[in-house]
């Protein structure tokens, strides 16, 4: 069975909700993070892409100006980590809710 990005949006719009911020440093910058959830006390940004490439500049962003100590990056990539960002593929997306991070 196929997932669209549409199903994967749906899924965790039950969840999150849109966040826009202003990055501090340059004027007139802002940056997206396309989600944030709640889990366990703790604000968790959620970056989605389509593809296998892209820029993970807004989720550091967060992290560092909000101090928060994950973030998470959803798409076609494989089940992975880099630093302190969790990757998961978009397949796999509810195992966000179900994990114990």
């Amino acid at each position: 069975m196929a997932v669209n990005i549409l199903d994967i949006e749906s899924i965790i719009m039950l969840y999150a909700a849109t966040f826009v911020f202003l990055g501090q440093g340059k004027k007139q910058s802002n940056a997206q993070v396309d989600y944030i959830i709640q889990k366990n006390n703790r604000i968790i940004p959620i970056e989605v892409k389509s593809g296998l490439k892209g820029s993970m500049q807004s989720l550091r962003l967060f992290m560092q100006e909000k101090n928060s100590d994950i973030g998470i990056r959803t798409s076609l990539e494989n089940f992975g980590k880099i630093q302190n960002i969790e990757i998961y593929p978009l397949y796999a997306i509810s195992n966000i809710f179900l994990s114990s991070f």
